[in-house]
């Protein structure tokens, strides 16, 4: 029963490895290992892709240390600011974009809901000027709060990991670290966000130390 299951694959198993064997040989990129070639790389550029957003709670989203501490330490050049009340709001996105035109960046206001697609758009990977060759641009995500997160990674945004500060103290929060004060709702969305494998840290600015939860 063995051998008739492994005749019908592309090759034979002999002890670990794998050989083609001799009646397929010439034609080895069957739908099969592309299939599989196909799965490896969706893997790896959804990894490359997670590693490429750098995201980051603060509840001011754009001020100067994001324009400028936060570029200087990860070297981006687009910032996307997902959010739907300043979607929504023609005169503090003019404050903000002073802020980001004059750190030289790209900026995107967007709601939450439109959020993933157009990360997923600018995220792709360019031509570069090598020959042949393309590079993963980095983004800077800037979100006012955890449920925001919660909601890109629901949406099929792959985020390797959060940073949080500037979540100011209000009533029913209690204080976790210098400037970062949450409720159970915001731990709620903490623990949601990490129950997809994105690591969240506390980290005042691009250069300090990180305090994971």
């Amino acid at each position: 029963m063995a051998e008739n299951v492994g005749s019908s694959l592309p090759f034979k198993e002999t002890g670990c490895c794998f050989i083609f064997s001799e009646e397929r040989k010439d034609n080895v990129y069957t739908s099969w290992h592309k299939n599989c070639l196909i799965e490896r790389w969706s893997q790896k550029m959804e990894k490359k892709l997670a590693e490429n957003l750098i995201v980051h709670i603060d509840n001011r989203l754009v001020h100067g240390q994001i324009a400028v501490n936060w570029k200087q330490g990860f070297q981006f050049d687009t910032i996307v600011i997902p959010d739907d009340a300043l979607a929504h709001d023609p005169l503090n996105q003019t404050l903000m974009k002073m802020t980001i035109q004059a750190a030289g960046l790209n900026g995107h206001f967007v709601t939450v809901a439109n959020a993933p697609q157009l990360i997923q758009t600018l995220a792709a990977p360019r031509p570069s000027l090598l020959l042949g060759r393309r590079i993963s641009p980095v983004l800077f995500i800037i979100c006012r709060t955890p449920e925001t997160v919660k909601q890109l990674v629901k949406g099929g945004v792959s985020i390797a990991e959060v940073t949080i500060w500037n979540m100011f103290k209000r009533e029913g929060k209690r204080k976790i670290v210098g400037t970062v004060y949450m409720d159970d709702a915001d731990l709620a969305d903490i623990s949601a966000i990490k129950a997809h494998g994105t690591k969240v840290a506390i980290q005042e600015s691009a250069f300090s130390k990180k305090r994971y939860l």
